[in-house]
């Protein structure tokens, strides 16, 4: 997944990537995927003040729908 993000230029929207390691409960990806009661990878998180985490689990549609439009 983060090839198609590098290869599309639209990695540089992303402030971090973490890692859900499934044999580490500890690893930084599963501790925000149990926080926000993900249970599909990849997960995207989108952060807004005074709101809710935002949840996309369908890559083509985040990309879409919340990546492209900051291209403008």
């Amino acid at each position: 997944m983060l090839a198609k993000l590098e290869s599309s230029g639209l990695d540089k929207y992303l402030d971090e990537v973490l890692v859900a390691d499934e044999r580490d409960s500890n690893s930084p990806g599963m501790i925000v995927a149990k926080e926000l009661k993900v249970e599909r990878a990849p997960f995207f998180v989108v952060y807004h003040e005074d709101k809710e985490p935002e949840v996309h689990t369908i890559y083509i549609k985040f990309a879409k729908e919340v990546l492209e439009p900051l291209r403008s």
